[in-house]
């Protein structure tokens, strides 16, 4: 049953752990579309619904393909995040109603751009299907066992466990991605604006633009993932332009080969040249471009002094408003973009103090510097969402104070005299700016936009009594104004006629008579200070790019520089303003925003309730060799088209007619997801004995059955569960003996449980943190209480006159505890150490063995095998200490299908036992062994973790070596 769920697992997770029993869900139809919302989501679905109907024409035509049924549209705003998603097996996107804002990506309207990204995806990747729509893939899977085992079990515990796909899908992501963003010829609801340019331009200027190898996977640090992205939207560009767009769709028919699973190959079958050898051509283009679009730039370059430059996002700097010193946020303790702390920069000390994690947009200082206000993420509240919040940071006292519940907060900026704070909010893809008394706690709503207008940052100008902001209406943002006094808004007083028509215009701040500003009018992002006194100009001219400005009442600058794969904080002292001429590149070489029209939603669709709708049942055959027989067999699911139910199975047989069958079941429409599962096995087994002079065989059948019902909820970071299990073990005897033949059939084991667990994963997302875990712990209680019979005899009942099984009653409570604990050793090669402790006790001392801890294997003394019955009892501790090297980090080495990007070794003691009796005195073993570990992806885009151990045990060389294999998604155990 084990192994069953462990294989099943590979494929069935259960990473979403918070259901919405609270929203109302509502559909609109379209001609081609079913789009699903709930309560507060309408505006954004009125406007999907409008997007989505105008592309669906010219995205079909360019792929040839329409989908068999409408497509499934889901919009939802459950948490603060940003976000789409392409079910193309099930006809299915999920849109998060909140814009992106993004500080690697340009400003644009978000539904525009985002749904016609994801449609393409369904379509793109339908056309590379290789299989059916019902055929998402096929497993290959291998499971061999220990030969030591007990005489009342079939096999030992499994040492090798393989489950390998072959997906009915092969597309890179810089293909798959490059292709979304590109759209079609005449879409511009995303196009190359200035971000994109500036990342492409800092890699290929800087020699680090990622290999052709590097784009065909994820899993990267810092703005690798996003440069997946950037680069695969510039080479597809490269392809279209040079082929024509065509070839997009070429390429794609080509990878649906059942046997094709190299792109390069497939851009040669299409255009002549392979894909390895076109890359070098545009990465030898793009060279030849930028080194003379900066000419210019690189000889009057004007980038600042460097102050921070640890980490991929350092951003919005913020004078401190008396002393030198200054808050930002940085992600220099994490490994992805988005993990943005606050600091403070300390000039004297030359070094940064961190104040608290997980925040987002410019914080904002107490008039008297003794407060930081910033947007962070709460605690999980119980539908799992971490809105941001407002909070104030006491600097002396060094505690925070969550001042706003449910307000989704950016962007804090004081207002008046220190006696209120003006912040950004969020409510159906629309942004408003609301105004907090800091001594009553009142918020009022300043704003009433209703559109899907986006703001992105706010700043106050106290000699007009001004809310100056920057908001993305359509393409890239403008800069307007809110008065105060009549709550009237207006563009901004400072903003220059020629920017705000072919320039984005953002990161506003007012400084004396002036406004500091970053522009892309130059074709490069640039500081611009803007004055009402005629007084303007640059007062940057960088290779990358200059953001987010900041000025003390010294007139000394801070901004963000984005340089060499990363933003930086920079520091001028009183710049001068620089010559026109001089910034950015040529003219001509400028890109121009697209003034395509605003796409308004549909208001002439009436909504109805949502009727629950189950996608197809989807099936994947799998191969497997189990105790060295083939075993064909096939996984299927379906689910609603919510994932308010869900359905899972397998089957499976060999030419033994040994069967496997399990199916889960998930219902979601409550705070609790409920569950049941069940599992029956079957086996056949042939034994020879002899009586007196006869010889004969017993054909024994051995069928496993357990059902599983429950429910699991998580409360913040806590994960609970609840269920019962009922199993009953029966065993069917065919005997003959000569001529004589007779039939036998008997429950052996019959079973019930319930179970309650918890856990408590306390682990920060980082790179490899399944390879490399550098911090935080985990820590596990699970306590079950079982009611087992297993079987004792027979006899002959007395009142029938036929036999009779005995059971002997095994009950008894088991309590199992685990805890891991994670340290850096040295965080930045990522040589690590891992803490693990498993205590296991039983509360009935006399139960059989048959219900025992076992010690061994891979889940304890990993030097023994699991049913050694040296390492079996009533209690059970094994203690773990695992230090691991890297061998390589963070490379791409293509080997076929696989692409390799971690490799490392890892050296094993463990101390410990499955015992009897009392935990004092207990004279404990100890196990040694050394681990290899490769991590990558396999078909591009599916993760790939190859583990192979040796252990043995220490003190007893009668042992020898046990050796254990695994290749999975991730690593286990």
């Amino acid at each position: 049953m084990l192994t069953l769920g462990a294989l099943a697992a590979v494929v069935w997770s259960q990473d979403d752990w918070y259901n919405h029993p609270e929203l109302e869900w509502q559909s609109f139809e379209t001609e081609h579309f079913l789009i699903h919302f709930h309560q507060g989501t309408e505006r954004s679905a009125r406007e999907a619904a409008a997007v989505a109907e105008k592309i669906y024409g010219p995205v079909t035509r360019i792929y040839d393909f329409e989908p068999p049924a409408k497509t499934q549209l889901i919009i939802k705003d459950v948490d603060d995040v940003s976000n789409g998603l392409a079910y193309y097996y099930d006809n299915k996107i999920e849109i998060w109603a909140r814009p992106l804002d993004f500080d690697l990506r340009g400003s644009h309207r978000w539904m525009q751009g985002v749904i016609t990204h994801e449609f393409v995806h369904i379509i793109q990747l339908a056309t590379a299907m290789k299989f059916t729509h019902r055929i998402p893939g096929l497993y290959f899977q291998i499971l061999r066992y220990e030969d030591e085992k007990r005489e009342d079990v079939l096999y030992g515990y499994p040492n090798v466990l393989v489950s390998y796909p072959y997906p009915g899908v092969n597309i890179p992501p810089w293909f798959a991605e490059g292709v979304a963003q590109f759209m079609y010829p005449g879409a511009n609801y995303d196009y190359w604006d200035s971000h994109r340019n500036m990342i492409l331009r800092d890699r290929v200027i800087n020699g680090r633009l990622l290999s052709f190898a590097a784009m065909n996977s994820f899993g990267k640090r810092g703005v690798g993932n996003e440069s997946v992205y950037n680069q695969g939207f510039a080479f597809v560009r490269y392809l279209a332009d040079r082929y024509g767009v065509e070839v997009l769709e070429a390429i794609s028919r080509i990878m649906a080969g059942p046997l094709t699973i190299s792109i390069s190959r497939a851009i040669e079958r299409v255009t002549g040249t392979p894909g390895q050898q076109l890359y070098r051509e545009w990465e030898a283009e793009l060279e030849s471009q930028y080194n003379q679009a900066l000419a210019n730039v690189r000889e009057h370059q004007v980038t600042g002094e460097i102050l921070v430059s640890e980490g991929s996002a350092n951003l919005h700097p913020v004078w401190h408003p008396s002393e030198r010193k200054f808050a930002f946020l940085s992600n220099q303790r994490s490994d992805f973009f988005g993990q943005t702390d606050l600091y403070i920069y300390d000039f004297d000390s030359g070094k940064s103090r961190h104040v608290a994690a997980m925040v987002q947009s410019a914080s904002c200082w107490s008039a008297d510097g003794r407060t930081l206000y910033y947007a962070g993420r709460s605690k999980p509240g119980k539908t799992g969402a971490r809105w941001l919040e407002l909070y104030a940071y006491d600097l002396d006292r060094r505690r925070k104070k969550q001042l706003t519940r449910g307000e989704r907060v950016t962007s804090p900026v004081l207002v008046g005299n220190g006696r209120a704070i003006a912040f950004l909010t969020l409510s159906d893809g629309t942004s408003n700016i609301r105004l907090m008394d800091l001594a009553t706690g009142e918020i009022t709503t300043l704003s009433a936009f209703e559109g899907g207008e986006y703001i992105h940052s706010l700043t106050y100008d106290p000699g007009d009594s001004l809310l100056i902001f920057d908001v993305t209406i359509n393409h890239g943002r403008q800069l307007l104004q809110l008065q105060l006094a009549d709550g009237q808004i207006v563009p901004c007083r400072f903003s220059d006629p020629d920017f705000a028509a072919q320039a984005d215009t953002r990161d506003p701040v007012v400084t004396d008579a002036s406004l500091l500003i970053a522009t892309d009018a130059s074709g490069v992002f640039n500081l611009y200070l803007s004055g009402e006194d005629g007084k303007h100009g640059y007062v940057t001219n960088v290779i990358g790019g200059a953001f987010m400005p900041s000025v003390n009442s010294q007139g000394e600058v801070l901004y963000s520089i984005y340089r060499d794969g990363g933003y930086k904080i920079a520091y001028q002292e009183n710049p001068p303003l620089l010559e026109e001429g001089l910034v950015g590149i040529p003219p001509e070489k400028r890109g121009l925003r697209p003034s395509s029209p605003r796409e308004g939603p549909d208001m002439a669709l009436s909504p109805q309730p949502y009727e629950e709708t189950m996608s197809p049942l989807f099936i994947m055959p799998r191969l497997m060799m189990d105790y060295g027989t083939i075993k064909p067999g096939l996984y299927f699911y379906a689910n609603d088209v919510l994932d308010r139910l869900q359905i899972f199975g397998g089957a499976s047989v060999n030419k033994l007619w040994d069967t496997d069958y399990f199916l889960l079941f998930e219902f979601r429409k409550f705070r609790p997801t409920l569950y049941a599962q069940i599992y029956a096995l079957r086996r056949h087994v042939s034994q020879q004995f002899a009586w007196y002079d006869y010889h004969g065989t017993d054909d024994l059948r051995f069928t496993l059955l357990e059902g599983v019902i429950g429910g699991r909820m998580a409360l913040g970071l806590h994960r609970l569960w609840l269920e019962t299990t009922l199993s009953q073990y029966r065993e069917h005897i065919f005997q003959r003996l000569g001529e004589m033949s007779g039939s036998f059939s008997f429950p052996y084991y019959k079973g019930a449980s319930l179970t309650a667990r918890w856990r408590l994963d306390a682990r920060r997302p980082e790179y490899g943190g399944n390879m490399f875990p550098t911090r935080g712990y985990e820590l596990g209680v699970e306590l079950q209480g079982e009611k087992n019979d297993l079987i004792e005899g027979f006899t002959i009942s007395t009142k029938y006159s036929i036999p009779v099984t005995l059971y002997a009653p095994n009950n008894t409570l088991r309590l199992m505890l685990d805890f891991k604990k994670y340290f850096a050793l040295h965080r930045r090669s990522r040589i690590t150490a891992a803490y693990e402790a498993t205590l296991g006790w039983l509360s009935n001392t006399e139960v059989d063995n048959f219900f025992y801890f076992f010690g061994g294997g891979p889940p304890g003394l990993r030097g023994y095998t699991y049913y050694d019955s040296t390492v079996q009892g009533t209690n059970l501790m094994v203690h773990t200490l695992t230090l691991r090297l890297p061998i390589f980090l963070e490379r791409n080495i293509p080997f076929w299908h696989v692409i390799l990007q971690n490799a490392s070794v890892g050296f094993v003691a463990q101390y410990g036992d499955g015992f009897q009796g009392s935990w004092l005195g207990h004279r404990y073993k100890s196990s040694v062994g050394v681990e290899l570990r490769l991590s990558g992806y396999s078909f591009y885009v599916f993760p790939f973790a190859l583990a192979y151990e040796v252990h043995r045990p220490l003190g007893d060389d009668s042992k020898g070596y046990r050796h254990y294999i695994s290749l999975l998604f991730d690593f286990y155990p």
